[in-house]
């Protein structure tokens, strides 16, 4: 039962989304049906984890956020502030009552040393990079720092490992199957975000 609750607590997340991705997004049908599938399935992933709890609501509505913020990267190379910075509040009120609320002092340290962390990281990389990392990055970064460190610090360096590599992986099967030169721009957020993802429900 926690995993259809789920899938449809995604697909009815999505579909509120709609007014706040059509300022940046044009969906054709076949991106909703896309994108709605990936949320439905993500959310029922993410209750059969934790069941129906207030964990796994939030949870839900991160992953859907996450989507979003994913589908627009996709689409324009855009990660909005809009939507990167009310998601990054979210994700701290809701780690600092979940840790305050079960007593869990240090979870809540780990939380905010992952925000630091992440945050300080990507904007390292983006100065270095010159452009080659986005600035949209380095706003989702404290929210991706938070949801991932708050399971532990392992799982925010289990998140860049997957992003990195991942893309990395995906920017050399493009070179040599010829669908991309050494000068394309590909969104990266889509990696940090699958990486994070697959950290958190992994670990």
């Amino acid at each position: 039962m926690s995993i259809v609750l789920g899938g449809f607590a995604g697909v009815a997340l999505w579909i509120a989304t709609a007014p706040i991705a059509s300022r940046f997004v044009v969906r054709s049908r076949r991106d909703i049906v896309i994108w709605t599938t990936i949320s439905s399935v993500l959310s029922a992933i993410v209750t059969a984890k934790w069941g129906i709890s207030s964990i796994s609501a939030a949870a839900v509505i991160l992953v859907v956020g996450f989507m979003v913020l994913a589908e627009i990267d996709i689409a324009c190379r855009r990660l909005p502030r809009e939507i990167s910075y009310p998601l990054a509040t979210f994700v701290l009120v809701i780690v600092g009552v979940v840790a305050l609320g079960e007593g869990d002092a240090q979870r809540l340290v780990d939380a905010l040393f992952g925000t630091l962390l992440a945050t300080t990281s990507m904007f390292v990389l983006y100065v270095l990079s010159r452009g080659g990392l986005g600035d949209g990055d380095v706003r989702m970064a404290p929210a991706l720092g938070t949801a991932a460190a708050f399971g532990g610090i392992s799982t925010l360096w289990a998140t860049m490992l997957v992003s990195f590599v991942s893309a990395g992986l995906f920017v050399a099967t493009c070179l040599v199957l010829g669908r991309m030169t050494r000068s394309s721009v590909i969104p990266f957020g889509p990696f940090l975000i699958g990486g994070a993802i697959v950290a958190i429900l992994v670990t």
